[in-house]
């Protein structure tokens, strides 16, 4: 047997070396090559600056913050779970952690409300809106942060998946007989935080996933139970808050057409829960603010996207 490492490249940032294995055959003409694997292959980049040596690792960006307090409620500890750097992390933090900013938040938010009375509705909106943005951020963060850790805490599923892409790279693509690839390509039997996060994130952008679909063929492709069932008993019903939150998100920031039809489009169907509903004329972005903030509404939905994304992020917790 003889071992090939080779680094996952993450553009300038390097992963931690994987250990693959492949059944060596005599070779009259020398040891075996490194084995490459083109950018293509979905393990990240795998270019090398000039002289052979790996480009310098990129510093990593700054934490996410805002001015206001309501903002900076949002941003604590999520990435403090992974700081200083560890070896393994628990989805359960991350659960925790979530649902306390965001409570925390929602009490904020509450407070600038009733400061802002009688200042006027516009105010009130922007406000609102504000928070919204800062809610929908953590949220992303939140289920890139759970699916990473759940990925870190048992990553057997995860191991077994790249090893099949592995085996079947190397007979399909280097076409490498099949009795020369060894049963068990990766040898290692544990991912460590930062390796999960170059497999699963290799852009450093968060995991994001657009839809109900998406999160339930992430959960099986990537997750070993009890992580897959927290993932894939989810319903279509109980995760539509985040596709909206998603949605509004992208029509609030973006402004433009498509975003704004999307959002429409999910707003007024029967599958979005009826405290989330919307039936009237198209919103464009003042109208999105409004939805947000009704000044006749008995609970702002502002107030219940923050409720139900809480709920949500409970149900994934893991006993």
């Amino acid at each position: 047997m003889a071992s090939v490492q080779f680094a996952l490249h993450l553009g300038r940032q390097v992963c931690p070396p994987l250990r693959v294995m492949l059944r060596q055959p005599h070779f009259d003409a020398g040891p075996v090559c490194p084995l490459s694997i083109p950018p293509s292959f979905g393990l990240g980049s795998n270019r090398k600056r000039r002289h052979g040596t790996p480009s310098r690792t990129r510093r990593a960006p700054a934490p996410w913050t805002s001015r206001t307090r309501h903002n900076q409620a949002m941003a604590r500890p999520l990435q403090a779970i992974y700081d200083p750097p560890v070896n393994k992390a628990d989805p359960n933090d991350f659960v925790s952690s979530f649902v306390d900013t965001t409570n925390d938040a929602l009490a904020d938010w509450r407070t600038i409300d009733g400061a802002l009375a009688s200042s006027g509705i516009r105010l009130r909106r922007k406000a609102a809106s504000d928070a919204f943005m800062s809610l929908a951020v953590a949220w992303e963060t939140f289920l890139s942060h759970w699916l990473i850790a759940a990925v870190n805490k048992d990553s057997s599923k995860t191991i077994s998946a790249l090893s099949s892409k592995l085996a079947d790279y190397a007979t399909s693509e280097l076409r490498i007989p099949s009795r020369h690839v060894a049963a068990t390509v990766i040898t290692q039997s544990h991912f460590a935080v930062a390796e999960v996060r170059h497999l699963l994130d290799p852009n450093d952008f968060n995991v994001v996933l657009r839809d109900w679909q998406d999160l339930l063929a992430y959960g099986r492709k990537w997750l070993a139970e009890p992580y897959e069932s927290a993932i894939t008993s989810v319903t279509k019903f109980q995760y539509m808050p985040a596709i909206v939150t998603r949605l509004i998100r992208n029509a609030l920031a973006h402004q433009s057409t498509a975003a704004l039809t999307a959002a429409n489009d999910v707003i007024s169907k029967n599958t979005t829960p009826m405290t989330l509903r919307w039936n009237g004329q198209r919103l464009d972005v003042d109208g999105w603010r409004r939805y947000l903030l009704t000044a006749t509404a008995p609970v702002p939905r502002i107030e219940i996207i923050h409720v139900e994304l809480g709920s949500l992020a409970m149900k994934l917790t893991v006993t």
